[in-house]
């Protein structure tokens, strides 16, 4: 009777993890690397996605991305790619809502240091 009283306590409870949200550009690059299974999703307009991107990206603006999230798939991950964190956490949101699992590539494409192709 007494560890459930303690149960009640202030503190004793513990607080769930909350869900990772974002991915360092490091840790991106491993991934790649590791080809874990993942959806590239790079939000930017068409032009900036022509300027460089990540290989094997896919353009999905993000004015188009609520009428266009039916062609992601359900089944791996996504990486969100914009060029800053805001543009990206309000896709990777979006997609959460829709009840995808979907990181935001932590300081955007501003700060990717990895090879882009054209």
């Amino acid at each position: 009777m007494l560890d459930r009283v303690r149960s009640w306590l202030p503190g004793a409870q513990k607080k769930a993890a909350a869900p990772k949200q974002d991915v360092e550009g490091s840790e991106l690059m491993e991934w790649i690397v590791q080809k874990k299974p993942m959806t590239l999703l790079d939000v930017r307009d068409q032009k900036s996605f022509r300027l460089g991107h990540i290989k094997g990206a896919t353009l999905i603006p993000g004015y188009e991305l609520q009428q266009r999230m039916h062609e992601l798939r359900t089944d791996r991950m996504v990486v969100v790619l914009a060029a800053t964190d805001a543009k990206a956490v309000r896709a990777a949101r979006l997609l959460r809502s829709g009840g995808l699992e979907a990181l935001v590539l932590k300081g955007g494409m501003v700060k990717w240091s990895g090879k882009l192709v054209k």
